[in-house]
C-alpha cells in the first residue's frame, strides 16, 4: 500500500484540515494538509482499486462529491456503475474492516450510508446495498463454519 494509513486516519479525525473544494475559485484548498493530498495523489497513481483506506474515508467521499458536482458531467444515476464483482469486492473490504468500522453495531440505515461513502460519487441502489449486506453476512457465516470445523478438530 502506497502512503501511510496514519495520515488518512489523521485526516478522518481532523475533517476541518482535510482538503476542501472551493467552487467559487475552482480550487482545492489544502488547509494545511499537503501531506494528505500527497498521499491521495500517490494512491491515485499507484494504489489498489478498492483500497479500504480510501474506500471508506468519509471526508474524501465528500470531496469527491463536491468535485463531481462542479465537473459539469451528467448527473450520476442510481446503481449505474458497479458490476456484481465490484460489489463482491466492496463486501470483502467491508468484512475485512468490520471490526474497525463498527459494522456489526450499525443500523441498516447507517450501513447504507457507510456503503454510499464507499461508492461516492456514484449512488448504490437499495438492491446493490442489499447484495453487499448479504455478501458480508455470507462471509461471516463461512468464517463461523471454519471456526466450528477447526474447534471440532481440537
Amino acid at each position: 500500500m502506497v502512503g501511510s494509513r496514519r495520515w488518512l486516519s489523521y485526516a478522518r479525525c481532523m475533517t476541518p484540515g482535510f482538503p476542501h473544494f472551493d467552487p467559487e475559485t475552482d480550487t482545492i484548498r489544502l488547509n494545511g494538509s499537503a501531506t494528505v493530498m500527497l498521499t491521495l495523489l500517490m494512491k491515485a497513481k499507484f494504489g489498489e482499486r478498492f483500497d479500504p483506506e480510501t474506500l471508506f474515508h468519509g471526508p474524501l467521499a465528500d470531496l469527491i462529491r463536491q468535485l463531481d458536482r462542479a465537473s459539469n458531467l451528467p448527473p450520476r444515476e442510481v446503481g449505474d456503475c458497479f458490476t456484481r464483482d465490484d460489489l463482491s469486492r466492496i463486501a470483502r473490504e467491508v468484512f475485512a474492516e468490520s471490526f474497525h468500522s463498527g459494522w456489526w453495531s450499525m443500523s441498516a440505515e447507517q450501513r447504507g450510508e457507510y456503503l454510499q461513502v464507499a461508492a461516492a460519487p456514484w449512488i448504490l441502489s437499495s438492491e446493490q446495498i442489499e447484495m453487499v449486506r448479504e455478501d458480508v453476512e455470507d462471509r461471516l457465516f463461512r468464517s463461523r463454519q471454519i471456526v466450528a470445523a477447526a474447534d471440532a478438530q481440537l
